[in-house]
């Protein structure tokens, strides 16, 4: 009886006997009997399936962080060096300022010394509109370095900006 091997088709008369051999004699209590354990091992198995189904959902947001790590790094790697290279740029229009200013001061004490000279002195130094042209030139070159100054400070300032936001984004999500 144990094993299910005894089949009863229909219902049985009194409930006292149904209680006590519904289990091993119908066929929908042997079903019930010997499921049991197969129902008890399929929650046990759904329970351990919601388990790990949510330690993966854990995992795949801590490498979405990652990779959302990795992206603002390689932000920040590309922002700092373009930072860096708008820097020597500046530093190199600022230079060029210098020399340029250098170079004016020459040209002025140039055109003071042929203001001071003899004539016949004059005759064997660079004549005063060559000196002022060269001067006027300069200071075009002087101009158009300020300008390039401010459009890599204005650059740089927009490329702090961007650093700014991607560390915000970084600590903040």
């Amino acid at each position: 009886m144990e094993a299910g091997q005894i089949v009863r088709i229909g219902k049985i008369a009194f409930d006292d006997l149904d209680q006590e051999f519904r289990a091993y004699v119908t066929l929908d209590g042997i079903i019930e009997r010997k499921s049991k354990d197969l129902k008890r091992r399929k929650d046990q198995l759904e329970s351990e399936v919601e388990c790990i189904t949510a330690g993966v959902a854990r995992a795949e947001r801590i490498l979405d962080a990652f990779r959302r790590l990795d992206e603002i790094i390689q932000k920040v790697k590309e922002n700092e060096g373009e930072v860096e290279d708008l820097t020597q740029r500046k530093n190199k229009q600022a230079m060029e300022i210098q020399a340029l200013g250098q170079n004016i001061e020459k040209l002025r004490t140039e055109l003071k010394a042929f203001e001071d000279a003899w004539a016949i002195r004059r005759k064997f130094m660079r004549k005063p509109e060559t000196i002022q042209a060269e001067i006027l030139r300069a200071d075009g070159k002087i101009a158009q370095a300020s300008a390039e100054i401010a459009k890599l400070d204005a650059r740089i300032a927009d490329v702090r900006r961007g650093m700014a936001e991607l560390d915000r984004s970084f600590y903040f999500g």
